[in-house]
Order: C-alpha cells, then structure tokens, then sequence
C-alpha cells in the first residue's frame, strides 16, 4: 500500500501523513543511535548489535592482511507472522 492509498482509506491529508511518517522515523533513528531497542508490534524489533573487528584480504593482493574496525549495526527481527508472509513471495 503507498502512502496516497493509506491516506485515502484514513481520509487525511497527504501532508499530514507525510508528517507523521517522517516524524514516526525520527524517533526509530533517534532511539536506535542512543543504542536502544525498538519493538514495533506486528511489525518486528530493531536492535543495536556490535560487529566484531575483522580480518580481510584483498582479491589480488591475498597475502595482504587488513583489519576492519568495530562497529555497531541495526538488526531487524520480523515478527513471525510477517516473517512467514514474507517467506511466501
């Protein structure tokens, strides 16, 4: 569904949906930097994880041992019945 059919069906105004949308994602980004879960119900949870540092080669340069820096990544955990509707596509 776009965001013009989700506007029709609750009858508000484009913009004001845009707001809210905007604003709703705002807040995801901003809880998720401070490192804290987000748990949308009937959607899924997002969580801050660390990855560890690695050790990378090159594809030409094989004996060319590089290290990757630590960082922190967003994981996305669907909730199950958006898990299995998703399987089936």
């Amino acid at each position: 569904m776009n965001l013009t059919k989700w506007t029709y069906q609750l009858q508000i105004h484009l913009k004001t949906s845009t707001l809210i949308l905007q604003n709703f994602t705002e807040q995801v980004v901003e809880e998720l930097a401070e490192c804290n879960c987000v748990e949308i119900r009937n959607f899924g949870v997002f969580e801050v994880v660390d990855q560890k540092a690695k050790v990378v080669r090159g594809p030409r340069a094989s004996k060319v041992d590089a290290k990757t820096l630590c960082k922190n990544a967003v994981r996305v955990t669907p909730e199950k019945r958006l898990g299995a509707k998703a399987g089936r596509l």
